[in-house]
């Protein structure tokens, strides 16, 4: 923010940071070891790097200073350090560090094979880049590195995360820079001794500054600040670039009696837009230029996919600056449904959430892909809000109607062979089945048939409703497992020999759990039973008389998002007919979907396998080939697909 009128100092401490005297100072400036200067890395920690002893390891020799360890630093009265070593082989020496920038950081180092520029990331430790580029050449910001040509005045920026080139710029100039710093969107080039350049991404507008000889510049967001001698002194002076055209500004005269190092009397604040200062009177001076500072921006970024039984997902975004406030929505990707906001107040260069994957009523939410949006806004109220988006995918989260073989959210088919075996296809995503995964548990009796559902006992895996002989059995097979007869079951109940149709179209009444319809053979009626949380079922309820006109009733899962169960049903002409799920368990007035399914030996309502959050049919032919349809979210299937040529009516069962 523009750094004018009153201001309250948020902390307050002595130290003669020119001598050292008070006791404080040198862990305030230098690491007490090596004195080597602390780094800010914008996300309010500070990092230091230092040579230290390898021991005999992974086939590389000992070794005295040869390897180096990254000190990161959370200052204040409840700080932590934590040290880690970089991954490298052979010998490996800091020369100098160049610039951090949130979990980053890049140096020149020593190795056996000589000099290099070397980017580490200081929390794994990992190498990410080593070039014999001279690292003045090179400047990191965010996750990107970039690399300035000596010859053709050109800058590139590469992707740390994925080596990739991400953008290269022209700089306008005959300029073939030899130093190179990044700060938001403003790109400091030093062409030679007494001049360099500004460039701004954003206007595509370079301005060419005039430096004294002596001066070592430091760039800010959008001015360059720098020190020089005159005949009052070391002066300390910025050149404004933001109009476009170079306005110089005189900010006051060093202490400069026993330094060593400019870093000591002054610095600039890359992350904040400041530039902080010792006179020559020893006092400090924090100083800002005014007016229209960079927009806020996330320049780098974390968002790994959330597995929610090992962990709560923990994003992360490192801003441009610091935000007075931001928010996190959480969408489901296909249906749009925000299943969570969290929010938070200033965030001082790093936003970092955590999501225990619950919706707003605290109850997990279903497998399968979110998206996220993040918003905040800028701290000192210049610009526009942030806005970032992009998703994730959920795992160990509630299981997904049908989705046995894991948790990835789409769709699976179970086939029973005549032997008894119960095999599985997995869906894909992409609307087609996996290869078989053969069964290896006890093979069940021939008439037994099977209801795939969700998750029957709140262990977030999906379960299987089976009627073997005249029991009701829930078998809890596991997440990723083929159910078979030494599967753990509960017995649900008896006299299940009464009907001829058993299906599952998911939760119809939408309290959260999966129903049950079945059709009593002698009537024809069709029944409705209530899921509830433990695996049982409620007492059933007549949803349908003499439903004996059906060949197939069909558990189709949620046709139309309403976020209900629904059914199909197939007459003895082959028509099609559609029954959407009610509030109460019940169902709506058919509607015809089409003719000719008559040829089909079986359906399955098997749950997504296209990948887009919808329900799919299968169906096969008496050829033994296997055709998917594809939901459209309206009542309605897209055309038909073969995704298996031959041999399924090998199978005495599709479930």
């Amino acid at each position: 923010m523009p750094l004018t009128g009153t201001r309250k100092a948020t902390q307050t401490w002595t130290c003669d940071a020119l001598s050292g005297t008070a006791p404080n100072c040198s862990s305030i400036l230098k690491s007490a070891g090596s004195g080597r200067w602390w780094h800010d890395t914008g996300d309010g920690r500070l990092v230091i790097l230092e040579e230290a002893d390898r021991a005999a390891t992974g086939g590389q020799p000992a070794c005295s200073d040869c390897a180096v360890k990254a000190h990161v630093t959370t200052p204040g009265s409840g700080g932590t350090t934590r040290t880690v070593t970089l991954a490298h082989t052979g010998k490996l020496q800091v020369d100098d560090v160049h610039s951090v920038s949130g979990r980053f950081v890049h140096f020149r180092g020593s190795t056996t094979s000589g000099d290099r520029s070397i980017v580490a990331d200081i929390e794994t430790g990992r190498i990410l880049r080593s070039s014999a580029v001279e690292g003045g050449s090179q400047a990191l910001w965010g996750n990107r590195l970039w690399t300035a040509s000596t010859t053709s005045g050109t800058v590139s920026a590469i992707d740390l995360r994925t080596g990739a080139t991400v953008e290269t710029l022209d700089l306008g100039s005959d300029c073939g820079p030899y130093r190179l710093e990044v700060v938001g969107r403003w790109i400091y080039a030093r062409c030679s001794q007494d001049s360099a350049v500004v460039y701004d991404r954003e206007k595509k507008v370079a301005v060419e500054i005039s430096l004294p000889g002596d001066a070592e510049p430091r760039l800010g967001d959008g001015f360059l600040a720098y020190a020089f001698y005159d005949y009052y002194g070391s002066t300390l002076a910025v050149t404004d670039v933001r109009s476009g055209e170079p306005v110089d500004r005189y900010l006051g005269i060093l202490a400069y009696e026993d330094v060593r190092d400019e870093s000591q009397v002054w610095t600039v604040d890359r992350f904040g837009g400041a530039v902080a200062f010792v006179d020559s009177l020893r006092k400090v001076h924090v100083a800002g230029l005014g007016g229209v500072s960079g927009r806020l921006a996330a320049i780098d970024s974390d968002t790994p996919a959330a597995n929610l039984k090992s962990a709560a997902w923990k994003p992360r975004w490192w801003l441009s600056k610091s935000a007075a406030s931001w928010s996190l929505v959480l969408k489901h990707k296909v249906t749009g449904k925000v299943v969570r906001t969290l929010t938070g107040g200033q965030a001082r260069g790093l936003v970092a959430p955590s999501w225990d994957g619950k919706d707003a009523a605290g109850r997990y939410v279903a497998n399968g892909a979110y998206t996220w949006t993040l918003t905040a806004k800028p701290v000192d109220g210049q610009g526009a809000d942030l806005s970032v988006a992009g998703t994730v995918s959920v795992t160990g989260g509630a299981a997904v109607r049908r989705d046995l073989a894991g948790d990835d959210g789409f769709g699976d088919l179970l086939v029973m062979d005549t032997a008894g075996l119960v095999s599985m296809y997995r869906g894909t995503g992409t609307g087609t089945v996996s290869a078989r995964i053969a069964g290896t548990g006890a093979k069940f009796p021939t008439t037994s048939a099977f209801v795939p559902t969700g998750d029957l006992n709140g262990d977030r895996c999906a379960d299987v409703y089976a009627r073997v002989g005249d029991q009701l059995r829930a078998y809890r097979p596991g997440c990723g497992k083929v159910v078979s007869a030494s599967s753990p079951y509960t017995l649900v109940g008896t006299g299940w020999g009464a009907y001829d149709v058993m299906t599952s179209p998911g939760d119809v009444n939408g309290d959260g759990f999966a129903d049950l319809i079945a059709r009593q053979t002698s009537t024809g009626d069709v029944y409705f039973y209530g899921g509830t949380v433990d695996h049982r079922l409620k007492a059933r309820v007549r949803i349908g008389s003499n439903w004996k006109l059906y060949k197939k009733i069909v558990g189709a899962g949620d046709l139309n998002g309403d976020g209900r169960g629904d059914l199909l049903g197939v007459d003895a002409a082959g028509v099609l007919w559609r029954y959407y799920g009610t509030a109460t368990g019940g169902v709506t007035a058919r509607v015809k979907v089409g003719g000719g399914w008559g040829g089909y030996s079986a359906l399955v309502g098997v749950g997504d396998l296209s990948g887009d959050g919808r329900a799919d049919l299968v169906a096969r032919d008496t050829a033994g080939r296997l055709y998917a349809y594809k939901g459209t979210g309206n009542g309605l299937y897209g055309t038909r697909a073969v995704i298996g040529s031959s041999g399924w009516n090998g199978f005495k069962g599709l479930y």
